[in-house]
């Protein structure tokens, strides 16, 4: 799927964005938009029994103070909030069948190391999970 790699683990399907979702707060980038929708349809087409871990990331610079969120933790949980509601509202996915968890600043999709991977890292990933009977 373009602007989204897909890898297996052992528990399921892990998605992670090829450009990051967010800019540096917590509202989905415009160019990030389509991906999103055209990933929700095909989430819609799978059979029942499975269920969407949205896991927000941030980059690795502290968020400033006075912002509307205290750490990258709550960031990275207000991103995850964000893509979910809009998977409901827009991409029509059942909330019920999401759940939402913050990685913050720990173990990114990316390093690190350079202004681009910091970029890309301001994102969620998205874990398609088997429901456990």
């Amino acid at each position: 799927m373009d602007g989204v790699r897909v890898l297996p683990t052992a528990k399921g399907l892990t998605l992670i964005f090829s450009e990051g979702v967010f800019s540096r707060r917590a509202e989905i980038a415009q160019a990030a938009q389509p991906v999103l929708l055209n990933l929700a349809k095909q989430l819609r087409e799978l059979p029942a029994g499975h269920r969407i871990e949205i896991e927000g990331h941030t980059d690795s610079d502290p968020v400033r103070a006075g912002g509307p969120v205290d750490d990258n933790q709550a960031l990275g949980y207000r991103r995850a909030e964000t893509v979910r509601d809009f998977l409901e509202e827009k991409g029509g996915l059942p909330a019920l069948a999401m759940t939402v968890t913050s990685a913050g600043e720990s173990n990114p999709p990316y390093p690190n190391t350079t202004p681009e991977s910091r970029r890309k890292n301001r994102t969620v990933v998205l874990k398609l999970l088997p429901v456990k009977p």
